[in-house]
C-alpha cells in the first residue's frame, strides 16, 4: 500500500495499518468491503491490481 512519498519512503503508514488489522482478526477482504461500503465501490474495484501496482 503506497500512501505517498516523503523524499525517504513510499509507505508510510502502510506498516501500521496492517498490524491494526491483523491485531482485530481481520482479513484483507474484510478490511476491502469496510472499505467499498465507505467509499461506495466494489470490493472488486478496491482489490483489482494494475499492472503498474504490481
Amino acid at each position: 500500500m503506497k500512501i505517498y512519498w516523503n523524499g525517504t519512503s513510499k509507505n508510510i503508514i502502510g506498516s501500521k495499518i496492517r498490524q491494526l488489522w491483523q491485531e482485530k482478526g481481520l482479513f484483507q477482504t474484510a478490511l476491502a468491503a469496510i472499505l467499498a461500503k465507505y467509499f461506495n465501490i466494489s470490493t472488486n474495484t478496491l482489490l483489482e491490481q494494475k499492472e503498474a501496482d504490481s
